[in-house]
């Protein structure tokens, strides 16, 4: 196998044409639609949290999570006879594939990959909060062009 050359060329990305007055003005858009429809969500899971039951209306389903339980086994486990903890010890032994391909010398380009559809991310940053160093909360919606574009016309 030669390493000198990449296996792999990467295509430049075809986009969709808006002005920049276009662009700034969805954008807008999109903002205040979407605080709004936060305001929405907010108002709907807090009902349903005090309902205590999934809500299915229509195509809209807000589910209801009593939330998880996680067992802390070692704690409640450690307190027993020695011999049953040594008669449920397991060694396991695994590989760090990264660093072997690193101390073989294989160049990154001539490791096989997946790569998931290109994607854009959209988000309105809130008001910061009068604590210094304190980052702001953020709320974000996901574009894949694969599943999106046919929406978009």
């Amino acid at each position: 196998m030669d390493m000198t050359e990449p296996a792999v060329t990467v295509e430049p990305v075809v986009t969709i044409g808006l002005s920049a007055t276009e662009l700034a003005e969805r954008m807008l858009e999109w903002g205040k639609l979407k605080a709004e429809l936060d305001e929405l969500q907010s108002t709907i899971e807090s009902a349903v949290l005090l309902l205590g039951k999934t809500q299915d209306v229509g195509n809209v389903r807000v589910t209801y999570s009593n939330g998880r339980r996680t067992f802390d086994y070692k704690t409640a486990g450690e307190s027993v006879d020695k011999e049953i903890i040594a008669d449920n010890t397991v060694t396991t032994t695994s590989t760090n594939w990264k660093q072997v391909c690193k101390d073989a010398g294989i160049k990154e380009d001539y490791i096989p990959y997946t790569q998931s559809d290109p994607s854009a991310s959209i988000k309105i940053i809130k008001e910061k909060k009068a604590l210094a160093g304190v980052p702001a909360k953020v709320s974000s919606a996901t574009f894949t062009p694969a599943k999106d574009m046919g929406s978009l016309f």
